[in-house]
This record gives structure tokens, sequence and C-alpha cells, in this order.
């Protein structure tokens, strides 16, 4: 909170939608419960970092792409780490 570089966006669709996914840095999906997300493949879609839980699906993405960092799942030590590494870091 009170990071002026995070965007909280709460739903979004449409025009505003492609324009954030289209101009963010890195997609964040923290997740330990869901399959393969949509959101997850439109923020792919749009060549963009994504940083996800390790979950089984992900873990397959990451073979994939190199735009795929996979953090341990209920480690927020690790969760963090990676963050810092692709946001933080000028």
């Amino acid at each position: 909170r009170g990071d002026k570089k995070i965007i909280w966006t709460g739903f979004v669709s449409g025009e505003v939608k492609s324009e954030l996914l289209s101009n963010c840095k890195l997609f964040v999906l923290p997740s330990s419960l869901e399959g393969y997300s949509l959101a997850l493949a439109e923020a792919m879609s749009y060549n963009r970092n994504c940083l996800v839980s390790n979950l089984r699906i992900h873990q397959e993405l990451g073979k994939m792409s190199k735009a795929i960092m996979i953090f341990e799942r209920n480690s927020y030590a690790d969760f963090l780490r990676l963050l810092e590494t692709r946001v933080m870091v000028k």
C-alpha cells in the first residue's frame, strides 16, 4: 500500500484492461488455488513479465516462457525477492 508504482485495479474490462495489460511492467497472480487463469493468458498475450505461484500449470508455462517467474507458494519471502528483482530494481 502507498507505493505509487503499484495499481490495485479491482475488476476492469475492455479498453481500460487492454491499456493496463499493454503497459504494465509486471503482471502478478499470487493465487495458490486457481488453475489456468484467463487473466494470466491475457497478460502473456501482451508479452508481459508475469509473477505467479508455483502451481503445476504455472510451472509448465514457465518451461515455455522466460517471462514467467515462479515463487514458492505461501512464501512471502520468495514472492518479495522476485518482486523486488523485477520491479523495485532500476
